[in-house]
């Protein structure tokens, strides 16, 4: 219809639920090991009204899906561990982790988590300066069905990054 064809702006608010995390290392003179934890109740996402907007038909629609999200999500834990080796002398280090964030979805496969390992080096020029190198390779499945898939289809999704950062203390 004519309707559906005409242009507009609708404007909504998501509200994400807080995040608690907790982490512990030790760390020696040549090793560093580390580990952390997050804990996020996704069931407490929800659509909200953006302030100076008044509630009409389309805005009680949206409000409406918010009991899905208890249905649909879950809480989860996710968890990393990771180590750092220090050559001494020539200010030399070696990185390694491992990360996984849960997916949210409820009853969701364990092969939709998201998996993250990491290898890094580290090189302290001087006492006030360094270069890190780290290479992030990512790992999960996703379900997906829009038109042009309507049965579904399970994709498999492989993330493969480097970051470079050059760190100044003074």
């Amino acid at each position: 219809s004519a309707a559906d064809l005409e242009s507009g702006e609708w404007a909504y608010a998501i509200y994400y639920p807080g995040k608690v995390s907790g982490g512990a290392a030790i760390d020696t003179e040549t090793l560093l090991l580390a580990a952390s934890a997050d804990y996020v109740d996704w069931r407490e996402t929800r659509f909200e009204l953006p302030s100076g907007y008044s509630m009409n038909e389309d805005y009680t629609s949206l409000l409406a899906e918010n009991p899905s999200f208890q249905k649909e999500f879950r809480p989860v834990f996710s968890y990393g561990a990771g180590c750092e080796f220090r050559f001494t002398g020539p200010g030399v280090k070696i990185r390694g982790g491992y990360r996984v964030v849960p997916s949210p979805v409820t009853d969701a496969d364990k092969s939709m988590d998201r998996k993250y390992i990491t290898a890094g080096l580290g090189y302290d020029m001087d006492r006030y300066a360094s270069l890190n190198v780290t290479y992030i390779r990512g790992f999960w499945t996703r379900d997906s069905k829009d038109g042009y898939t309507p049965g579904g289809t399970r994709e498999t999704i492989e993330t493969d990054r480097v970051l470079a950062g050059f760190t100044l203390r003074f």
